[in-house]
């Protein structure tokens, strides 16, 4: 597909139903994945989300999750397809042995709304690695950008719309200087642009959170040459970022660019005994991995939705790998998914979704409601430890 501008992910969907109290039709489903393959570059297997909404999850929701997701994956291998199952972290090691056993090749982590995430990553590639650093199969790793995630695992892909919500309410990564040398390891700095960043959203970014020195009206002058030079190497300046949407876009999908660009994956090796990580508790088994990363650099795969505008900036900036939803395209009349991936635009007005005329019966289990998660308020970040020349 090396012809073609975009280099495609598709993901089923079912999360964005599980929010919605709908679910994806598996049926429907697979025969689109049989009209449209030949565009995805991967696909991934409908997974189905454990939990009730309102209640903790438990261990027996995470293995009905489980064991659910498992039946639609094998159902799609059955109709001739290859897609990409989805462990989820909590439940056992036992279903992701099963999805590499299988000759699954790529294979996806989520996480939403999990806790401990750092703890529960160590247990899942100590027991895909070994001793040898590198896991046999691809791994993509669902919404995860985070410097500290993604700098200590082997991933072979991420994605992640966080770019996205920090241009939506006014603001633009910067990144760490250290050294004169930009560090992507380490969280961004967080400049607010644009008293967009006022209004209500769901990263509830408010008038408190611009008072802090992180706005940029407030930065010190030696603080602002900085700024002003990484905005001045994306070939943007503080003025048309202040104004416009689409800049800001581009300056923080150029900012995840130039992440993956600069960053190779890292061997994750197990310490413990007898498997085990954590100061030599016992207890996690280990595969054997392997000991060279045969996969390359990391793909950041980036989801330009179904907004035109986001695909102009993906493809200005040769971002090639992008990730779109089933879930958004299924109902969508004369949208033409071949002409998005050969030339890398989205129409300005997608096709209205209309509903079939005949509702083919589910053969998945339905998906639970996604819990609202509460709203968390932006973390101003500070300049502490950052190098100015």
């Amino acid at each position: 597909m090396s012809k073609y501008k975009v280099r495609l992910m598709l993901d089923s969907g079912a999360y964005t139903a599980w929010g919605l109290n709908k679910q994806v039709d598996l049926t429907r489903y697979i025969d689109w994945l049989g009209q449209n393959q030949q565009w995805l570059d991967s696909y991934v297997a409908l997974d189905i989300i454990p939990g009730v909404r309102g209640k903790q999850l438990t261990v027996a929701d995470m293995e009905a999750g489980a064991k659910a997701s498992w039946s639609a994956f094998v159902t799609m291998r059955n109709a001739g397809l290859n897609p990409m199952p989805v462990y989820h972290l909590g439940e056992r090691l036992y279903w992701l042995d099963k999805m590499i056993d299988s000759g699954a090749g790529y294979i996806g982590i989520g996480a939403a709304g999990m806790k401990d995430r750092q703890f529960r990553y160590d247990q899942i590639f100590a027991h895909l690695c070994g001793r040898r650093g590198f896991p046999e199969a691809r791994i993509h790793g669902f919404a995860m950008t985070s410097p500290s995630l993604l700098y200590r695992y082997p991933w072979h892909s991420v994605d992640s719309t966080t770019w996205g919500h920090w241009s939506r309410y006014g603001c633009v990564q910067v990144p760490v200087v250290r050294g004169g040398v930009e560090r992507y390891d380490v969280p961004p700095h967080i400049v607010h642009v644009s008293d967009l960043s006022a209004q209500s959203g769901s990263l509830a970014i408010d008038a408190a959170v611009l008072k802090q020195p992180s706005q940029y009206g407030k930065l010190g002058t030696v603080e602002r040459k900085v700024v002003d030079k990484y905005f001045a190497s994306l070939g943007l300046d503080y003025v048309t970022l202040s104004t416009s949407g689409d800049a800001r876009i581009e300056a923080n999908v150029g900012y995840f660019k130039r992440m993956a660009d600069t960053y190779a994956p890292n061997p994750f090796i197990s310490r413990g005994d007898a498997g085990g990580l954590f100061d030599g508790t016992p207890g996690i088994p280990e595969r054997d991995g392997v000991a060279i990363n045969t996969y390359g650099m990391m793909r950041m795969v980036f989801s330009a939705g179904t907004s035109a505008n986001y695909a102009k900036v993906m493809l200005k900036l040769g971002c090639r790998d992008q990730l779109i939803s089933y879930w958004e395209l299924k109902d969508r009349n004369g949208f033409d998914l071949g002409e998005y991936v050969r030339t890398g635009l989205l129409p300005e007005r997608l096709g209205r979704a209309v509903k079939p005329k005949t509702k083919a019966p589910c053969t998945s289990v339905a998906g639970p409601i996604v819990p609202k998660l509460p709203k968390r308020r932006a973390k101003s970040v500070g300049w502490r430890g950052l190098e100015f020349s």
